[in-house]
C-alpha cells in the first residue's frame, strides 16, 4: 500500500497553502495603497488628498483589505478543501458548515458570549463569540473536510434517502466530525494557546535573540527548493506563533503579516503606535532587491563571450522579476543545479540578511512578494518613521558580496552557470531563443504546443501520477523519472529541472500555472477520447460458474434494481480484484465491496445473499477503502463452506453500478472463470 506522509504529501500541503497565499497580494496592496494615501509624509507633498473623497477612498480600500486579513481562518478552511480536492465546490462548502459549527460548539461548550468575548484568549469568529484559534482552526477544518468528501462523495443512502447521498452527504457528515473537534479543542486549546503565545513571545518580542532571526532566514530558503518553505513560514506570519497585536479598535490580529498590516494602519491614527511587527519580512528586501541582481550580473559576466547574447535575456528576466515582484526562484534555480554549494552561500546570506535587519531595528514588510513595489508601498511611502534606509545601505553591501563571491567561485571551480558550458548541455534558453530554435511564433497555437511538448518532455501522460503547480514551477509526481527529459524542459524554457522524492519540479517562472491548466485540459481530453473509444475488461474476482443476474435468487439483483451485472457461484473463497482502480468502500459486515476502474467504471461485489446478517463472521477483508489495485490482486477471502453450511447462498452478483455511463456487453460470456484470470464480462463507455 501506499505511504501516506511521504514527500508529494508535505509538496501537496505546501501547494494548497498557497492557494491562500495567493489571495494575499492583492488584499496587501488595497491595505497598503489605502493607508498611504493618507500618510501625513504623503499628504505633506500632496496636500489635495487631504479631503473627504480621498479619506473616503482609503477607508474603502484598507476595509477591503482587513476583510481578507481579517478572515484568514475560514479563508484557509474553504480553499485547502477546495484545492486537496480539485476544486470541488462540496468540499468547500463543507469545510465552511464545519467552521462554523465548529466555532458555535466551542462557544456553547465554554459559555463565550458577546458580553465576555474581550477576555485574552477569546474573540469574535465571523460573528460568533468563540477561542481565538485563527488559521490553525482553518487549517484542521479545511484538512478534514478534504479528507471527509474523498471518503464520503460518492456514498450511497437507503433508497428512501437517496437525495442525502453522494456529496451532499458530506457537509452532513462534516458538521458531525466538527462537533467532535470543537469539544476536543474546547478543553485542549487553551493549554496548546498557551504554549503558542510563549513561542510567539519568544520569537517576536523585544529580547528575541538575533541567531533566532538568523535561523529563521536560512531555513526559509534552504526549504525553497524542496517546495516546503510555505509550511514553515506560514504559522509565524499567519498565526498567534509569530505574535499577536490589539488594534486601537480592540481587535486582536495574528501573525507577523496581520500585525504589521494593522500597526501600519494604527500608526497613521495614533502616531505613539510602535511597530514592532515585520521582523519576519524585513530580511528578504536586501538580499532580494540587491543581492539576487548581483548574481545574475556576476553570472552574465562569467558566460562566454560567445554565449553573453544568448543567457543576457535569460539573467535579466530573471533578475528583474525578483526585483520587481519578490518572486526569487528563477533565478536561485538558475544556479542551484550547477552550482549546489553557492545555494549553501545563498541561504546563510539570507540568514544573515534577516538577522541584520532585525539588530537595526527594520520593520518593513510585504504582502505578496518582497520586490520594489512592496518595498516602496510598505516601506517608504507610508513615512511612519521607520528606518528603511538600511535596507539600500545593507542590501548595496550585500550585492558586493554576492557578485564577488559568485565571480570567484566560477572562475575557481569552473562552475558551469548559464553561458559556461558547451550551447546544447548548459544554455538554457528564452522564449525568444526557442521560438528562433523552432521557428514558431508566440501566439495561442504556440502555448498550446508548448504544453504538449513539455507533456511528452514529462514522459507523457502515462507517466503523471498528479500535476500541481505553485507560483513558479511545475509540481509533477512521477511514475518513471528516468522518463523525464530535463534538457528538453529546460530548452522549453524551464530554468532548472529537481527531483524531489516520488516526482521533478519544472521551474517554469510565473506561467507555470496556466502551463499546468493546459496541460491538464490535454490530458483531460485525450483521456476522453479514450475512454469514448476503450472497451474495458472485468477479470473475474471468483473461480467458478457463471450465471447470469436475472438467475440469481433474489429479486434485488435478479430485477436489476442496483445496476445491470452478472454473477459466479464460487468454488474457491479467494476474492480478486476484477480491474485496475482503486477500493471505494468495505462495508462495515464485510460481505460486499465497492470499487473503482482508472477509467471510472464503479462496481460492487457482493459476496453471497442475505449475508449482511452474518456480521462480518466468515470474511476477511485484505483492503481498505482507497487502497490502489491491480487485476489479480487479492482483495478479499470468505469461508464459502461454512457460509453454506448455515443455510446462505454464496453465489456472489458483480454489479455495475454506474450503468448511465458504460453498458455491459452481454452477447457472450464464459460458462466458467478462474478468478484473477479469466475475463468476465466487457463494457463499453457509452
Amino acid at each position: 500500500m501506499k505511504k501516506v506522509f511521504n514527500f508529494d504529501f508535505f509538496q501537496r500541503i505546501g501547494k494548497t497553502f498557497m492557494v491562500i497565499i495567493s489571495l494575499l497580494p492583492a488584499a496587501g496592496l488595497l491595505l497598503g495603497i489605502g493607508t498611504t494615501l493618507q500618510s501625513p509624509y504623503l499628504i505633506e507633498y500632496l496636500p489635495f488628498l487631504d479631503s473627504g473623497f480621498w479619506k473616503t477612498i482609503s477607508d474603502l480600500m484598507k476595509g477591503a483589505g482587513k476583510a481578507i486579513f481579517g478572515n484568514l481562518g475560514v479563508l484557509f478552511a474553504i480553499g485547502i478543501a477546495g484545492s486537496w480536492t480539485g476544486g470541488k465546490a462540496a468540499a468547500s462548502l463543507s469545510a465552511l458548515v464545519g467552521y462554523l459549527v465548529m466555532h458555535t460548539v466551542i462557544g456553547i461548550v465554554l459559555g463565550i458570549t458577546p458580553e465576555n468575548v474581550s477576555e485574552p484568549g477569546r474573540v469574535l469568529e465571523l460573528g460568533i463569540p468563540t477561542l481565538q484559534i485563527g488559521v490553525f482552526g482553518g487549517i484542521i477544518i479545511g484538512f478534514v473536510a478534504a479528507v471527509l468528501y474523498e471518503k464520503y462523495h460518492d456514498f450511497k443512502m437507503p433508497e428512501m434517502l437517496s437525495f442525502f447521498g453522494g456529496s451532499r452527504f458530506v457537509p452532513i457528515i462534516t458538521a458531525g466530525y466538527s462537533i467532535i473537534i470543537a469539544l476536543i479543542l474546547a478543553f485542549v486549546w487553551p493549554h496548546v494557546q498557551d504554549g503558542i503565545y510563549a513561542l510567539g513571545a519568544a520569537l517576536s518580542g523585544e529580547n528575541t535573540p538575533p541567531l533566532y532571526m538568523f535561523i529563521y532566514g536560512l531555513v526559509e530558503r534552504a526549504l525553497i527548493p524542496f517546495g516546503l518553505h510555505h509550511i514553515f513560514y506560514i504559522p509565524i506570519r499567519f498565526s498567534e506563533v509569530g505574535g499577536t497585536y490589539t488594534t486601537l479598535a480592540g481587535s486582536v490580529v495574528s501573525g507577523d503579516t496581520a500585525m504589521y498590516m494593522a500597526q501600519l494602519a494604527d500608526k497613521q491614527v495614533n502616531d505613539a503606535v510602535e511597530i514592532t511587527a515585520g521582523r519576519f519580512m524585513a530580511g528578504k528586501f536586501p538580499f532580494v532587491l540587491f543581492g539576487l541582481p548581483a548574481v545574475a550580473l556576476a553570472m552574465y559576466h562569467m558566460a562566454k563571450p560567445k554565449n553573453k547574447k544568448a543567457v543576457a535575456g535569460l539573467l535579466l528576466t530573471a533578475a528583474g522579476t525578483a526585483f520587481f515582484t519578490g518572486i526569487t526562484e528563477p533565478l536561485e534555480f538558475t544556479f542551484l543545479f550547477v552550482a549546489p554549494l553557492l545555494y549553501v552561500f545563498h541561504t546563510l546570506m539570507a540568514g544573515l540578511s534577516f538577522m541584520l535587519m532585525y539588530v537595526l531595528d527594520v520593520n518593513v514588510g510585504y504582502a505578496g512578494g518582497s520586490g520594489i513595489i512592496d518595498f516602496i508601498l510598505f516601506g517608504i511611502l507610508p513615512g511612519v518613521g521607520e528606518p528603511w534606509w538600511y535596507v539600500i545601505i545593507v542590501g548595496l553591501a550585500m550585492a558586493v558580496v554576492y557578485y564577488v563571491v559568485f565571480r570567484w567561485a566560477i572562475k575557481k571551480w569552473d562552475l558551469l552557470t548559464p553561458g559556461r558550458g558547451d550551447e546544447d548541455s548548459n544554455r538554457l534558453y528564452t522564449r525568444k531563443d526557442y521560438e528562433e530554435k523552432t521557428n514558431r511564433k508566440s501566439d495561442e497555437s504556440v502555448v498550446n504546443q508548448k504544453a504538449y511538448e513539455v507533456l511528452a518532455a514529462l514522459g507523457g501522460k502515462e507517466n503523471i501520477n498528479n500535476l500541481d503547480a505553485c507560483i513558479t514551477r511545475l509540481r509533477v509526481g512521477v511514475k518513471n523519472k528516468g522518463a523525464v527529459n530535463k534538457e528538453k524542459l529546460k530548452a522549453l524554457g524551464a530554468s532548472g529541472v529537481l527531483e524531489v522524492g516520488n516526482g521533478v519540479q519544472a521551474i517554469f517562472g510565473p506561467t507555470s500555472d496556466t502551463l499546468k491548466n493546459q496541460i491538464l485540459d490535454i490530458m483531460n481530453q485525450e483521456t476522453n477520447e479514450y475512454k469514448e473509444e476503450s472497451t474495458i475488461s472485468f477479470v473475474a474476482p471468483l473461480s467458478g460458474k457463471v450465471v447470469a443476474l436475472e438467475e440469481v435468487p433474489d429479486e434485488v439483483f435478479s430485477q436489476k434494481m442496483m445496476g445491470d451485472g452478472i454473477a459466479v457461484q464460487p468454488t474457491s473463497g479467494d476474492v480478486y480484484s476484477p480491474v485496475d482502480g482503486e477500493i471505494v468502500d468495505v462495508f462495515p459486515t464485510k460481505h460486499a465491496i465497492t470499487l473503482r476502474s482508472d477509467e471510472g467504471a464503479e462496481l460492487l461485489i457482493h459476496l453471497g445473499l442475505e449475508t449482511v446478517n452474518l456480521k462480518g463472521e466468515g470474511f476477511e477483508i485484505k483492503v481498505s477503502p482507497r487502497d490502489k489495485i491491480k487485476k489479480g490482486d487479492l482483495i478479499a477471502q470468505f469461508a464459502i463452506d461454512q457460509i453454506g453450511q448455515k443455510g446462505y447462498n454464496t453465489i456472489t452478483p458483480i454489479i455495475l453500478l454506474n450503468g448511465d455511463q458504460f453498458k455491459i456487453d452481454h452477447s457472450s460470456y464464459p460458462s466458467s472463470v478462474v478468478g484473477g484470470k479469466d475475463v468476465l464480462i466487457k463494457a463499453q463507455k457509452g
